[in-house]
């Protein structure tokens, strides 16, 4: 007989903040692995010594799939009905997990993610065809130069769509959707300070004009003034509570100014109403939580959030950086893992600094390793 597979098994006694997975679900279960159970029995244990085997969860796992790829997740027993009930095969659904350890054996390692908490999203509301209407006009002339003002800038005709854009607000000097439009191709030509102009006179009109104080906001961030686009989106989200917009440039106006706390606070709100929307914004609100993580020296909650939605972020920087250093700064460290970030870092230009080159050193014996 062949020598018997060694294991290893790994509890995680760090921070047991839940994660939160998009992913997609199929409906089937099976019974848990042996070793995962153990392993979240063990995790349990440590905060109940007294807890046995039978007090534990009742271990069966769920088979997910994330950007095409399947994960069996154990799921705790008072959730499976409930999931059953709302989700059916086929649908969204937001997980929440815990990283509480893994098991190894030669070739594989299996990380131990049980759900505890899951959101299936509303229906996904459409937007009606054509350009928002928040202010309608009466003339029809108005209206005639503003749709076709919305048809030669689609054709990136912008010197002909401007034009129109202006005729249609000479004709009804309170038709703020013109105003709104014509702010927004302002904005795009690099003409910001012209295009907060159009935003505010259109406020002016229309008080509560949420596409207005979204795009005035943005035009805010763009110029690099988060200070005065906060105001804008907290205004937003006063007027629509149920838009992730406000929550999303408010979190990302209080990350330019390194208050990261407060932009978790409302990135979190823009992630779950982006999911819930269906929205495929969600991972935008999902990679500045984990920017702000890392800022706050917490690598567990940003690897939570910028690891399951690496496949769309492979060529940015930051993002390898932050998942090198927290796979190189947590015990046991993953060096495949150290080695497949912070390489691919490196070869998109950034050069890791000299402190960082040191403990690499210290874990691989040299870098770049052979």
């Amino acid at each position: 007989m062949g020598k018997p597979e060694e294991k290893e098994i790994v509890i995680n006694s760090g921070d047991d903040f839940p994660s939160r997975l998009a992913v997609t679900y199929t409906g089937k279960f099976r019974n848990s692995h042996k070793l995962s159970a153990m392993i979240i029995m063990l995790w349990l244990q440590m905060s109940d010594p007294t807890l046995s085997m039978e007090e534990a969860l009742t271990i069966t796992e769920g088979l997910f799939i994330e950007d095409g790829a399947e994960y069996w997740l154990p799921i705790q027993t008072q959730l499976i009905s409930t999931i059953k009930a709302e989700a059916k095969e086929g649908d969204p659904i937001m997980l929440y997990v815990n990283l509480m350890g893994c098991h190894r054996s030669d070739d594989q390692t299996t990380y131990v993610l049980p759900v505890s908490e899951f959101l299936v999203p509303k229906g996904i509301t459409e937007s009606p065809e054509g350009t928002p209407i928040f202010c309608p006009t009466k003339d029809q002339e108005a209206r005639n130069a503003f749709n076709q003002a919305n048809d030669l800038r689609d054709q990136e005709k912008f010197t002909e769509a401007e034009k129109l854009f202006r005729e249609a607000i000479e004709l009804d000097p309170n038709f703020c959707d013109a105003m709104d439009n014509l702010g927004v191709m302002l904005r795009k030509q690099g003409k910001a300070d012209e295009a907060i102009q159009w935003y505010q006179r259109s406020l002016e009109v229309k008080p509560d004009n949420s596409l207005a104080l979204r795009n005035m906001g943005l035009a805010y961030y763009f110029q690099e003034k988060p200070d005065e686009a906060i105001p804008v989106f907290e205004k937003l989200v006063q007027i629509a509570p149920d838009d992730p917009e406000g929550y999303y440039g408010l979190g990302i106006s209080h990350y330019e100014i390194e208050k990261y706390e407060d932009a978790i606070s409302v990135l979190e709100i823009a992630e779950l109403l982006y999911f819930q929307n269906g929205s495929p914004f969600v991972r935008d609100a999902q990679y500045y939580l984990g920017l702000s993580y890392f800022k706050l020296d917490d690598c567990a909650r940003s690897r939570g959030y910028l690891a399951p939605i690496y496949d769309q972020l492979q060529e940015d920087i930051q993002t390898n950086i932050y998942l090198g250093i927290c796979y190189l700064n947590e015990e046991p460290k993953d060096l495949e893992l150290v080695k497949k970030y912070l390489l691919k870092a490196e070869a998109l230009g950034y050069k890791l600094p000299d402190e960082w080159v040191k403990q690499l050193v210290k874990a691989f014996g040299t870098w770049p390793p052979k």
